[in-house]
């Protein structure tokens, strides 16, 4: 039997709005409504597994779809976006189990936050891509996994598993919320939906 993944971007930040470089923002309003729909949307199909990167955006995301699916929410350090910019500092471990309080964070996550000391070397980059896809590869036939991304991360994984070459950035367009869906076998591959936002339609930030 093959694995199911359906890898999906976190809903909007104000960074998505305004272009600047909040490096560990939190969903909007929308953002969360769109977590709501991804939720709605992974909800039914089957979903044995929730992880997400500990960046708080994609772990609000990952939160929805997890409570859906009845699921703890599983953090992997290998998730988080590739830094370009300015160097920053994430969430604590305490500071995330305090408002994440049933997500299963990894034994190595820095109790005072990881650190990135300024853009990530491409092969940093394409270590962690290497062992994503290597976690997937190693779930037992059958799984059925939800993973919780970014847009330059997610870009990167697709080329990865499907052989494109990614070295300048994502090959992948990947806009707030959109889930792509990949059968994954020994020796085969389907990509079912890419970059899909229908689940998103007519959705519109709650009133302030």
């Amino acid at each position: 039997m093959a694995v199911e993944v359906w890898l999906v971007r976190h809903g909007q930040t104000p960074n998505n709005i305004t272009g600047e470089r909040l490096y560990n923002a939190p969903l909007t309003a929308l953002g969360r409504a769109q977590a709501g729909r991804l939720a709605v949307a992974l909800g039914d199909q089957g979903v044995t597994s929730v992880l997400s990167s500990p960046l708080l955006r994609a772990m609000e995301t990952g939160v929805a779809i997890a409570a859906a699916s009845g699921l703890p929410l599983h953090v992997s350090n290998d998730l988080v976006e590739i830094n370009r910019w300015d160097p920053y500092i994430g969430a604590s471990a305490a500071q995330l189990r305090s408002r994440f309080p049933g997500a299963a964070l990894e034994r190595d996550m820095p109790a005072d936050g990881w650190t990135y000391p300024g853009p990530e070397p491409d092969a940093s980059a394409q270590g962690r891509i290497r062992r994503v896809v290597a976690t997937v590869a190693a779930l037992p036939a059958g799984s059925r996994v939800a993973l919780v991304g970014h847009g330059t991360l997610n870009g990167r994984l697709l080329a990865a598993w499907l052989g494109a070459a990614a070295r300048e950035g994502p090959v992948f367009t990947q806009d707030n919320a959109c889930i792509n869906h990949l059968t994954i076998a020994p020796g085969r591959l389907t990509l079912h939906r890419c970059n899909d936002t229908g689940h998103l339609a007519g959705i519109e930030a709650p009133p302030a």
